[in-house]
């Protein structure tokens, strides 16, 4: 979970990296906020991956907690990426920055995404042993009563 929260932290430092170039000629300016703007697109494309496989962790879960219950399992996936900008058209100064921008909102809709999705999981995670710990007690309980069941019957055979 760490490197999920980590590459969040990368995007975002790369959105404020990227506010701080100040180039003055015009195509060495595009040259590094295309190249700046690439970098964020594959970390929020990264972001999306592992909010994913957040989602599919959490699927994976319901399903335990379903199991441990005895129950059976509906999981309803959903779609938990955010959609990544793309420049369409000629790559300016203006263009980029209007690249940048919306990747930084991307970036900010990711973190809260993954903070959703981080509260969750571990919601999931005290369902699932709230289950499985209530199941060991069922069997525990289910397994004296039997028990209690064998020793009544076996006092029961040597008294007659």
């Amino acid at each position: 979970m760490k490197s999920k929260q980590w590459i969040v932290a990368v995007l975002a430092a790369l959105v404020v990296v990227s506010g701080m170039l100040g180039c003055t000629k015009d195509d060495t300016a595009v040259k590094a906020l295309q190249e700046l703007t690439n970098q964020q697109l594959e970390a929020a494309k990264a972001s999306n991956e592992a909010l994913t496989e957040i989602a599919g962790e959490i699927e994976d879960c319901q399903a335990e907690v379903a199991k441990a219950k005895g129950e059976p399992a509906v999981i309803k996936s959903k779609d938990v990426t955010v959609e990544t900008p793309e420049l369409v058209g000629e790559a300016t100064i203006e263009s980029l920055e209007a690249l940048k921008a919306a990747i930084a909102e991307t970036a900010k809709k990711q973190a809260t995404a993954l903070s959703e999705l981080t509260a969750a999981k571990e919601a999931c995670d005290a369902d699932l042993a709230e289950a499985e710990a209530a199941a060991e007690a069922a069997q525990a309980e289910a397994d004296a009563a039997a028990e209690a069941e064998a020793a009544a019957a076996a006092e029961a055979e040597a008294a007659a």
